[in-house]
C-alpha cells in the first residue's frame, strides 16, 4: 500500500474582490483621495504662514496656523477611515460620514484658504460668485461622501452576513 503525500491548495487570506461592495471601494478612494488634497492644502498652508511668514488677515480662522492644523490633520483623519473602509470594518464607515460632514462644515475655510493661495501664488483674484460656487461643490462633495458611507455601512452589514454564513 502507497502513502501518498497530499498537498494542501495555499488559500489566498482575506475577501474575495467578488465579494467587496463596489460602493465601499468607490468611498474609500474619494476619501483618501480628498483626504490628501486636505493635508496638503494644510501643509501649503504652514508653509506660506509659519515658513513664508506672509500674512493670511482675509482668512476668518484666525490664527491662520490653526487652520493648517485642521486642514492636515482632517486629511490624516480621511485616509485612516479610507483604511478602515478598505478592510470593511464599521468604524470605517462611521469614520467617513463624520468626515463627510466635517467636510460640508468646513466648505467656506476651505474656500478662502484654495483663494488665499491663489492670490500667493498666482496672484489671481477670484470674482464674487467663483467662491459661492467653490462652497457649494465642497459641501455637495460632503454630501456626496456621507451618501456614500451609508451605503457602505449597508454594504459592510451585507459583506459580515454573507461572510458569516460562509464560515458555518
Amino acid at each position: 500500500m502507497s502513502q501518498d503525500k497530499v498537498t494542501p491548495i495555499p488559500r489566498a487570506k482575506g475577501t474575495p474582490k467578488r465579494m467587496r461592495p463596489l460602493i465601499s471601494r468607490v468611498s474609500y478612494y474619494l476619501v483618501a483621495l480628498v483626504g490628501l488634497v486636505h493635508i496638503l492644502v494644510g501643509i501649503y498652508l504652514y508653509y506660506e504662514i509659519g515658513i513664508l511668514g506672509r500674512s493670511a488677515s482675509a482668512l476668518t480662522l484666525q490664527p491662520a496656523s490653526v487652520d493648517a492644523v485642521i486642514e492636515f490633520f482632517s486629511g490624516v483623519f480621511a485616509i485612516i477611515a479610507a483604511f478602515g473602509m478598505r478592510r470593511l470594518a464599521y468604524w470605517g464607515s462611521l469614520s467617513i460620514a463624520v468626515f463627510g460632514v466635517f467636510e460640508i462644515w468646513n466648505s467656506a475655510p476651505l474656500t478662502q484658504v484654495i483663494q488665499f493661495g491663489l492670490l500667493t501664488t498666482l496672484g489671481v483674484t477670484l470674482s464674487n460668485p467663483f467662491p459661492n460656487l467653490l462652497i457649494l461643490i465642497f459641501q455637495a462633495l460632503g454630501i456626496i461622501v456621507l451618501i456614500l458611507s451609508v451605503f457602505s455601512f449597508l454594504g459592510v452589514r451585507q459583506h459580515r452576513k454573507v461572510a458569516a454564513e460562509l464560515k458555518a
